[in-house]
């Protein structure tokens, strides 16, 4: 067995192992949560923020019953692409909510009504006159 020297006994030197590993465990937290918020504010990185934080529209629109789930499907893809056409909304959550609801929530959307114009508007469809020069 080995001779202990001064203060340190057999029973105090597992004690200052632990704390010694707790402050380095400790530090290396500290440390890493630091740099994290060094790195989102050196990369001016801003969250996304979502209908309930940001503001904006939620719709729940009702299908007739009946419908099938591949018309609302594509109903919901249309609505997605119109959404999209309209420009600045991030995020925006289009999906079947039941048998035949679609919810729609477009957060940070200001104006209301243009929104709503966009999802509800039917297309249209147009024939125009086509020159026949015989070539078919």
């Amino acid at each position: 067995m080995t001779a202990w020297q001064g203060d340190r006994t057999p029973e105090t030197e597992p004690v200052k192992n632990v704390r010694l590993r707790r402050f380095v465990s400790i530090g290396a937290i500290v440390a890493l949560g630091w740099g994290g918020l060094a790195a989102v504010y050196a990369t001016d990185t801003t969250p996304k923020l979502g209908l309930d934080l940001a503001g904006g529209t939620s719709v729940i629109l009702k299908a007739p019953d009946g419908t099938s789930s591949e018309s609302l499907d594509q109903a919901v893809n249309v609505m997605r692409k119109r959404i999209e056409a309209l420009g600045n909304v991030q995020e925006p959550v289009i999906q079947v909510a039941g048998s035949n609801n679609i919810i729609v929530q477009l957060p940070g959307v200001t104006d209301r009504e243009r929104a709503l114009e966009a999802i509800g508007s039917t297309g249209q469809l147009s024939f125009r006159p086509v020159a026949n020069d015989g070539a078919f």
